[in-house]
């Protein structure tokens, strides 16, 4: 089981390029033939009957394909590719890794909430991760096991479809910056993102007060959205960022990189790459997906 572990919150990714023996791993030819395969491991702290089939789900399916598969084969853009077909058909047989969220949503954002909020929220959570490994408990250390397992973390799913589609995204454009249809597809998305934040902010205080802990998360990534989208434009132009406005986009970015509420940012190693190519500044490399 090691490296299966679902409730850690790791992406598809992680898990299924992890190796039951891996190449680096001790083990002598006799001993390697005893490795028959594996387990995926799911412990239920952080878990309701609402929301186990999305943390389960669709990842294990993933897990099953690896341990089933030679080790060569590991094609991430397929593998996602055929995962979203397979939820489908989980779906059908009655698991509710993506039905649960829409209720969740509704009875987060309160008997307030428009059509157009919980659409909002839709995209907003769409964006965000649970912190990962056993780091919930560092950001709820008063829970029990009678806490409600109701909050905006509880509404995330595990692996970010909308943030993996962002570092191809970004990776794209920065390798053809002048692209006029990259651009277009960057500039969207940071701008709908960024909307979206600003209009969650605005309407926070007619909702729920259960999503006043989304505030701070909110007020970051409008800031590094418009800081992308200024990224974006500088880079499609050819221009030169300004120290002054070079210093704010950096800060930007560094505030949405904080995890708070229990869920984290995963397009930020992306936007970081996007900024840091606009202004010439060094960040970490970013992950692959």
């Amino acid at each position: 089981s090691n490296g299966y572990y679902i409730d850690l919150c790791y992406s598809t990714a992680t898990h299924y390029l992890n190796d039951p023996a891996p190449a680096g791993a001790k083990l002598n030819d006799a001993q390697r033939q005893l490795v028959l395969g594996g387990e995926a491991t799911m412990w239920s702290e952080w878990v309701s009957p609402a929301t186990i089939d999305s943390r389960i789900w669709p990842r294990t399916a993933a897990i099953a394909e690896r341990l089933w598969s030679p080790a060569e084969i590991c094609d991430l853009p397929d593998m996602y590719r055929r995962l979203e077909l397979v939820s489908r058909r989980l779906e059908e047989a009655g698991l509710r890794h993506e039905s649960y969220l829409d209720p969740a949503l509704r009875a987060l954002a309160g008997d307030a909430a428009t059509a157009s909020d919980l659409q909002a929220l839709r995209r907003f959570v769409d964006l965000l991760e649970p912190v990962k490994r056993y780091a919930r408990g560092g950001y709820q250390p008063d829970a029990t096991q009678f806490t409600p397992l109701n909050g905006l973390v509880d509404c995330v799913r595990p692996d970010s479809a909308a943030a993996r589609r962002f570092v191809g995204t970004v990776d794209e454009f920065i390798t053809t910056p002048q692209s006029s249809q990259a651009g277009a597809r960057l500039a969207e998305m940071l701008i709908t993102w960024h909307d979206t934040a600003a209009q969650l902010l605005n309407r926070l205080p007619a909702l729920s007060p259960r999503l006043s802990e989304a505030e701070s998360v909110l007020r970051d990534i409008a800031d590094a959205t418009k800081a992308g989208t200024m990224a974006q434009q500088a880079l499609q132009e050819a221009r030169v960022v300004e120290p002054a406005i070079r210093r704010d986009m950096l800060e930007a970015v560094r505030r949405v990189a904080k995890p708070r509420a229990a869920v984290e940012f995963p397009a930020n190693a992306a936007l970081e790459k996007l900024i840091a190519t606009a202004t010439g500044a060094a960040f970490p490399p970013v992950p692959s997906l």
